[in-house]
């Protein structure tokens, strides 16, 4: 293991978070959880989705040392791309989530729940989208035809007939600095889809 403890919990995509990678669909993958010592976790878990469902299971302690603690936990692998996220509970740590995504340790922001979690609290997103800059994308699924709203089906009130694609890079520019918002707006996609440039 590193001698440099991680300031918070970690996770990424290389062979000490995933040890082994799955051969084939339908096969499981162990991922694992780095926390430090200092934040005193005592539950950890992991959140998946399957089919669309957001599904859950506990990690299990899988080592420890005076610095830090390892967590792992197993999750079926029925698509290309799973989407993942870590849960961890007790000490100083509270209730937090360590941010991460699959395999393609890529998440989006291009549902309406990606732009309202940018309005809920501005201060705390522009913290996030500094801190995971590298690991958003911006992709649109907005159904207006136009840009500005028509054909929006949704009835909710913050974004009836409103773009939602629209919305969020307007969040977006407000909360990133420029090379944030190119990053997620273009350089992680071009990255990510090895688009020549």
């Amino acid at each position: 293991m590193s001698s440099t403890v991680p300031a918070e919990p970690h996770h990424d995509g290389s062979e000490l978070y995933v040890p082994e990678r799955p051969g084939h669909l339908g096969d499981e993958v162990t991922v694992r959880l780095r926390v430090p010592r200092a934040a005193g976790a005592d539950t950890v878990a992991l959140r998946y989705v399957r089919d669309g469902e957001p599904r859950g299971v506990r990690a299990v302690l899988d080592e420890e040392n005076d610095a830090e603690t390892w967590w792992r936990a197993t999750l079926p692998v029925w698509n290309p791309t799973v989407s993942y996220r870590w849960l961890v509970a007790g000490g100083s740590a509270g209730y937090s989530r360590s941010f991460n995504v699959g395999r393609t340790a890529y998440d989006n922001l291009s549902m309406s729940t990606g732009r309202n979690a940018l309005g809920r609290d501005p201060d705390f997103a522009a913290r996030f989208l500094e801190r995971h800059q590298n690991k958003l994308m911006f992709g649109s699924d907005c159904p207006c035809r136009d840009g500005m709203g028509a054909g929006q089906v949704s009835q909710e009130a913050w974004i009836k007939d409103k773009c939602v694609a629209r919305e969020t890079l307007a969040a977006l520019k407000k909360l990133a600095t420029p090379g944030m918002f190119r990053k997620i707006t273009w350089a992680n996609g071009v990255k990510l889809l090895k688009i020549p440039a």
